[in-house]
This record gives C-alpha cells, structure tokens and sequence, in this order.
C-alpha cells in the first residue's frame, strides 16, 4: 500500500530497498536516508538499525510507524508507539529474535534529487572544524585515507536541479577496478602493496566533484569488493578524540616495518539521537566508524588483529557496535551499553518464551550462552 497524501508506504519486510526504491519511485516517493548499499532487505535493515548519515537524521528505524509480525505462538500482531509499544520498540532493532517480520508501515518523502559536493582535505584542516563540517549540509560522510592523511569529504544537500551524475573515468576504470584489486591480491603477500594500492585510490579520487542524481543513487556508494567489515557508533563529543587515537595508532603500525598495513577508507558517519532500545544511536547523537579489509577476487585477507585494535580503541571510547556487522561483545557488555537491554530480554521472554527465534547470536549475545561464535553447524 502506497499513501502519498500521508507519507508512508506498508511494504512486505522481505522486499529488498532497490526494489522499493523502484516502487517508491512510481509515485514520486523516496526513503528520507539510506546507507550505502540497498541490496538488504527492509526488515533486515529495520532489525540492525542500520543506517545512513547526517546528524539531524536519524537511523531508519526511526522511519519505521508500524510492524505486522507473525509472533512464536502462531498469532499475527501489528504494533506501533501507540499498540504492545514493548513490542514495537524491541523490533525497531530487534535482531531477528521477536518474531517474523511480515510488513513495516515506512515514512517516506517527496522524491528528490541530491547534490553531492566531493572534495580532498588533508586529515588536520578536518578535524579543526570537524564539528562544523559534520553539520555543513543535510548529509555528510567522510572517507579517511590514513597512509596519505587525507580525508575525502562528501557533503549532500537537496536541490531543485536536473540530474547530472558525476563519475570519476579513472576510478571506475580498468586502473581503478581490475588494477586495484590486483594490487588487494598481491598484499596478501607483500604488504607494502596494501600502502600503495590505499594511496593510488587516494589519488584518483581526489579532484574536486559536483553530481546531482535521484536520492538513492547519491547515498549509495561502490562498495567494490567482497570484505570483512566492522563498524561502531561512537558519542559525536567524542568523535575527535577517538579518530586522533585511530591516528595514533595506526601511525605506529605504519612505522612498524612489520605491522599492519589495513586496506582503506575509513568510513567515517553521523546519525541523530534517538529512543530505540537497542539502536546504537540511543540517547546520543553518534558518529559512526568503520573499517573494512577486502576480499581480492573472494580470497581471504588478515584482518583479526586489525579488528582487535580497532575494537579496543571504539570500547575506550564508549562506541557501541554495529548489530550487521562483527564485533566481539557479550550479553555483560551489552547491557551496560544499553539502558533497556533487560527490557528488551523481557520483551523476547514475553512474546517467545520457547525461544522458537533465539539464533545462535541471539543465544550468544543477548543471552549469554557460552556458544562459540566461529562453529557453525549443519541445520536439518
């Protein structure tokens, strides 16, 4: 069901956000904000909290008016802010565990054009206005190329203008695809490549770009190749000191003729607070960071270590993870994170006190369960 009068779209949880992007675009609609990829499904992005950026937006749960799940008992219930509001505020992040997601009732807007400034700034002329920058436009994101200190800036704002994408030729070209994951593969050998690759992507991107196309296109990037990821939100007043750790340490790992050499960008983004149980953005307005080792041609590359540092540093920080994404925390951890983390296990306990919807993560994670994250078994 599509109401354009009122702004809200009911759509099945399983269909995907290109899809309803399609959908929306049929009638002169778009979603508000959106992450950097649209190949998840609506409950899926619903369930994490996931996210894009800008700091008046907040994650897209916050989109979200109305849930219809099938629950453990068989029975159907829809629930809002206004009905089994416990319910409602558990699956706004709920992680797959409070029943089966069936259709959201999503807030949408007008379709619109966004015009995307891209511009190259060395690391230090960034973080002295860090705070200015962060709210210098509707969105913006920011792309860190530690091994040049450079950041690539992305300011996005809505305009009235004709679409007129703008592409790099030399990033999505035979340099910038096909060599780039040639120079990925060859530093699973010699590391020194992983520098050379993170700085020849610096280079092509860094002249100044303007583009203006349909929302979605703008918010959703080339995300390149298969990867490991891990990303976590972190309270924006402590933004600056928590990327000058990053700086550090990653500084002392370059200095290191033996240390690591991490693939790049490191995505840095914001969202706006927001009162669902178990959003990262809860109670805070956040500034998330994330990191990513690729794949080369779908083999595996080193990234533990590298996670573990990152991890250590977001922890020290009060960062919360990204659900969607790896992190190591356990349900003691979590609860200290989270003020309705209880409220929230007894949400599950209510509406599923069998457990029919506890996944091994969910055991793990919320419960406590000493299940071991790396076994996976054969399910019959």
């Amino acid at each position: 069901k599509i109401n354009p009068e009122k702004r809200y779209v009911i759509a099945q949880g399983g269909i995907t956000l290109y899809e309803l992007h399609a959908e929306l675009a049929k009638h002169n609609l778009a979603m508000i904000c959106i992450g950097s990829i649209s190949d998840q499904t609506l409950a899926g992005v619903i369930s994490t909290a996931s996210h894009g950026s800008g700091v008046h937006y907040g994650v897209i749960s916050t989109q979200v008016m109305a849930i219809t799940l099938l629950l453990a008992d068989g029975s159907y219930v829809t629930c809002s802010r206004s009905d089994h509001s416990d319910l409602f505020m558990a699956t706004l992040c709920g992680l797959g565990a409070t029943g089966l997601i069936l259709s959201i009732q999503l807030e949408v807007e007008p379709a619109f054009h966004l015009k995307e400034i891209q511009e190259s700034q060395p690391f230090d002329v960034v973080m002295k206005e860090f705070d200015g920058l962060a709210a210098s436009a509707e969105h913006v994101r920011f792309w860190w190329f530690p091994s040049k200190d450079v950041i690539r800036c992305s300011y996005s704002d809505r305009t009235q203008e004709p679409k007129n994408p703008a592409g790099s030729w030399w990033w999505h070209s035979l340099l910038g695809h096909h060599l780039m994951q040639l120079l990925l593969f060859l530093g699973r050998f010699f590391l020194a490549l992983n520098t050379v690759a993170a700085n020849f992507a610096c280079w092509l991107i860094s002249g100044k770009s303007v583009g203006i196309d349909d929302g979605h296109r703008i918010f959703n990037v080339d995300c390149r190749y298969p990867q490991f990821t891990m990303e976590w939100a972190i309270p924006f007043d402590n933004a600056k000191s928590c990327i000058e750790d990053l700086r550090s340490w990653l500084k002392r790992e370059y200095d290191d003729p033996y240390g690591l050499r991490p693939h790049f960008p490191i995505e840095i983004r914001f969202s706006s607070a927001d009162d669902i149980w178990l959003s990262p953005s809860f109670g805070q307005r956040t500034c998330w960071i994330g990191i990513v080792q690729y794949k080369p041609f779908g083999y595996n590359v080193p990234y533990r270590k590298l996670f573990h540092g990152f991890e250590t540093i977001m922890s020290r920080h009060q960062g919360r993870p990204h659900w969607a994404k790896a992190h190591h925390l356990q349900s003691g951890n979590l609860r200290k994170l989270y003020p309705h983390f209880d409220d929230f296990v007894r949400t599950l306990e209510k509406y599923d006190s069998y457990g029919l919807f506890r996944s091994e993560y969910i055991q793990r994670h919320i419960f406590g369960m000493p299940i071991n994250g790396r076994f996976f078994k054969l399910r019959r």
